[in-house]
Order: C-alpha cells, then structure tokens, then sequence
C-alpha cells in the first residue's frame, strides 16, 4: 500500500471515529480500571464537557471497543449493538448533563477489553467525537467481596449496643442487600448508601438493639446479596455482659461499707457513752465524799457538843434548856472543857450504877444514864 493510501485510510478512520485532540473542544473523564463481579452488574462513570456550553436536542452517545470500533458495545439503535452486550447495556446518564455512564448488566468473564465514549453531534455537519484516550477496562471478579463488621467488643445488657456491616460494590443502580441473622427478633436498622468515587460505591446497615440475657454467646451474621444473586457474609461472636456481674461487685462492697460506718457510729456512741457514764461516777463519787465528809463533821461537831455537856444535874438543866439554847445564868459563865474519858478505863462506881428500887426500878437519876449513854454512842459512833 502507497503512502498517499494510507494516510487517506487514516483520516477516513479519524472522521469515522471522531478525534477529539484535533478539535480540542471536547473533555471526557472516564474511571480507566473498574472491578466488575461476574453475574452482577457494574456502572462505568464517564462526564464530558464543551468548551462552548453543550447543547440539548443535538447530541447522541455510543460505547464501543477500542480495538474495534465498528463493534457497539451500547447503541441507540439495539441493532447496532453486537450479540454479545445486546440487552445487557444501557446508558444510565443524560447527556446534556454531560453524563454519559454505561451501565452493563449480567457481567460475563469474557466481557474483556478497552470500552471507549463517542458522542455524536445530530446536526447538518454530522460532526463525531470519540474519546479514545480515555477508556475503561473491567476487571473481572470470581468472588463477591466481603462485608465488614465494625462493633465494640462487648455488648452489655439492657444498654443500647450498635454494630455495622459494610460492603463495596460497583453497581448503584443495583445495590446489594444487607440482611442480619442470629441477632434480635426485631432490631432497628438504618442504610446508608454513599460514594467512594473511581467506580466504588459502599453501602453500610447499621443495626441497634437492646442486648438480653439469652443473646450472649450468640453469633450474629450479616450476609450481602448482590444483583445476579451472589452473596457473601461475615459474622462475629456476641458476648453480652450480664448486669449481676456489676452487682456481684458492688453489692459486697457496699455491704462492706454500710457495716463499717455502722461500726464505727456504734464505736463513737459507746465512746460518748462512756465518757458520760465517767462523767456521772465522778461526779457521784465526789458528792458521795463530800457528803461521807459532811456527816463525819457533823458527828465531830455533835461529840465535841457532847462532851462539853456537864454531868451534874444541876448544871445540865442549865444547858437543858427549851430548844436547845443556853440559858441567861449560864450564858455569861465559863465552862471549861472536861477530858472525854474511856468507857473501859473508868468503870462505874458505886454511886454511878444503878441502884434497883423496891419496885425493880434503877435508882439511878435519869441525867446519869443519858449521859452514859451518850458517851457510848460517843465512842461507838467514832
């Protein structure tokens, strides 16, 4: 072949496929390597933009393959589409939004290769522009991909206890369905769906429920269905700490501290107590001294009384006088103080002991015996 031929063969290609570098009007931004789980469906992102503005009754979008480009991979006319994608592919974006995203359903393990964006300009130029340098490439996986539990360690009874399970996937418009399993008959859960970016979606169920009793020890699993009927789960042990546990340490030890604080108030009123009662017997005793002293005194003062009484009758009438007072004869005369004799050392005489009468009678004066008997119970009392 001639050089002029081929040269010629190229810039029909490049008219037939578009060139956006000559023009360099048009920018495209397509995720170049996205996962895609065989069976499922996968979403590749794509945006394009015009310098000048885009506008919206004019423009027509198509996917095809690098290496071939008279092979459609996504057509507006269905016929156009080659037999291998025909019905599995559809375009999800608006393009006069400028998204042009191509979704491929039922994802095959020979669905291989480089897919490239064409937008087509349906005005009287018939003007075309493929974005050959920027494609996509899928890349096939055998195995969903796992979800992730997050969740603290121990769950504690009757306290709201929260855990997550998360998994990635690369179809938004057909997400996977997270379902729990082994956990509470009617927990509370929330989704959330959000956008990793580069192809990646996550979607995330969080599940809150109160933990009971029976629940510990259980296994509690969260299983991912994706489109195409795909699963995969994971699951973790759930321990639930039991609220007499709690008890089983407190209670003793408040126990322990109630006893103590009654101990030690028993402790300080029996202190009180005693020191009261101390209080009271020394008080007792020194009145108890004070009164011994106070009748010792008396009894002096009344022998000393006593003993200075005379033995005479004569001179005892003299002091023997009405209520105990000295009378006006002998209240001027000096009465010395006679020596206080021992009964046993001055036994009575003869004219001191009592003489019987004729009628059994004692013959003795009644002043002799009063004062006889006053000094026994004299030296008896002392």
């Amino acid at each position: 072949m001639s050089r002029d031929k081929s040269l010629m063969l190229v810039w029909l290609l490049l008219q037939a496929t578009g060139c956006p570098v000559c023009s360099g009007e048009w920018t495209a931004k397509v995720v170049h390597d996205i996962d895609a789980l065989v069976s499922s469906c996968v979403v590749i992102p794509c945006s394009f933009a015009h310098r000048d503005g885009l506008s919206s009754s004019a423009l027509r979008g198509s996917w095809f393959l690098k290496d071939k480009p008279e092979q459609y991979v996504f057509h507006e006319d269905s016929d156009d589409i080659i037999e291998n994608f025909r019905g599995r592919t559809e375009l999800i974006g608006r393009l006069r939004d400028g998204n042009c995203s191509l979704e491929i359903m039922n994802v095959k393990d020979h669905d291989d290769g480089l897919f490239c964006f064409k937008l087509d300009m349906t005005n009287d130029d018939r003007k075309k522009f493929a974005f050959l340098d920027n494609c996509a490439r899928l890349k096939m996986l055998a195995d969903p991909p796992k979800p992730k539990l997050n969740s603290p360690k121990k769950a504690v009874q009757g306290q709201p206890f929260t855990i997550t399970c998360s998994v990635v996937h690369t179809c938004p418009s057909h997400r996977p369905v997270l379902t729990w399993s082994g956990g509470p008959t009617d927990p509370g859960v929330i989704e959330i769906h959000k956008n990793n970016n580069f192809g990646s979606w996550e979607i995330e169920s969080i599940l809150t429920f109160l933990p009971e009793e029976k629940d510990d020890d259980t296994q509690l699993s969260c299983m991912a269905t994706f489109s195409g009927g795909e699963t995969s789960s994971a699951a973790l042990q759930l321990y639930v700490k039991r609220k007499e546990l709690y008890l089983h340490i407190i209670l003793p030890l408040v126990v322990g501290l109630g006893t103590a604080v009654i101990f030690g108030a028993f402790c300080v009123l029996m202190k009180i107590k005693y020191k009261n009662r101390i209080t009271d017997l020394q008080n007792r005793g020194s009145s108890r001294v004070r009164n011994h002293i106070s009748r010792v005194s008396q009894r002096i003062r009344s022998s000393r009384f006593m003993q200075s009484r005379p033995r005479n009758p004569v001179e005892l009438s003299a002091y023997d006088t009405p209520n105990n007072t000295v009378s006006s004869t002998s209240k001027n005369h000096k009465v010395s103080k006679p020596r206080c004799p021992s009964p046993k050392s001055q036994p009575w005489s003869s004219s001191d002991r009592p003489v019987s009468d004729h009628n059994g009678g004692s013959g003795d004066s009644y002043d002799n015996v009063y004062t006889n008997t006053a000094d026994l119970n004299l030296y008896g009392n002392i």
